[in-house]
């Protein structure tokens, strides 16, 4: 499976809330992390890969970026259990996930967030098969912009492991071959504007870049998104 094929049957995006520490973890906060895991949950829709931009919507000036240590789904799945998580991964992504401004995850009577959705607001790389990495949880993931680092950290500093991260995220979603599960960004999140360029890495095995740019102004009527977000309309008719 590479990238285009999981662009093409991806249904499910789903990913963790705050599993990296912001201040030194302690055993209490691992603790709470451990009962209490939240997740948002993206459009596949809005999936874009390398060699596509990302676009600011009409009405913004800029967007707010997080890097994402991804994995990739490799069956239809309903329940997985942690000391067989691996066995349903096809492979593993570095990605970007991207929103607007000033928002933030809306759970409105959902178990799973959702956020304002519109073309990519995730952005992944070419997939590094699982045979490549014997422990993920091993790994470090990175991003940059304009050549300035402004996130780094190895996974070991999740409160939750790759698996069980998984095995909470099946309780909330049914997941197909091709599903991206993030598993949540370190500390140093930030605003990019029109012209910037983003580029992020696992440490090792892969990276990849992403040209910011801004859409066109003319303004379309919004729709509602299936996933429980609200869509920012593409005009198609200027492509």
């Amino acid at each position: 499976m590479d990238a285009n094929i999981v662009k093409e049957t991806c249904k499910n995006i789903i990913g963790v809330i705050n599993n990296f520490p912001t201040t030194k973890k302690d055993d209490e906060i691992i603790e709470e992390k451990l009962e209490n895991t939240n997740f948002f949950r993206r459009d596949p829709k809005n999936l874009i890969l390398e060699g596509e931009h990302i676009k600011i919507p009409r009405g913004h000036t800029g967007l707010m970026i997080e890097v994402h240590f991804g994995v990739i789904i490799k069956d239809d799945m309903e329940n997985i259990y942690k000391e067989k998580a691996l066995d349903y991964i096809e492979g593993y992504v570095v990605a970007l996930n991207n929103r607007i401004c000033d928002t933030k995850y809306d759970f409105d009577g959902e178990d799973v967030a959702g956020t304002i959705e519109f073309h990519s607001d995730v952005a992944i790389s070419e997939i590094v098969h699982k045979g490549f990495i014997e422990n993920p949880n091993d790994l470090s993931i990175w991003c940059s912009v304009n050549n300035k680092e402004i996130q780094r950290s190895p996974l070991t500093e999740m409160f939750l492991t790759v698996q069980e991260i998984l095995e909470k995220a099946s309780k909330h979603v049914d997941f197909s071959k091709g599903d991206i599960v993030l598993c949540g960004t370190p500390i140093g999140v930030k605003r990019v504007e029109s012209d910037d360029t983003v580029e992020i890495g696992i440490d090792g095995h892969i990276r990849t870049q992403f040209a910011i740019e801004k859409e066109n102004e003319i303004e379309p009527p919004r729709e509602e998104c299936p996933h429980g977000g609200r869509h920012l309309s593409r005009d198609f008719s200027a492509e």
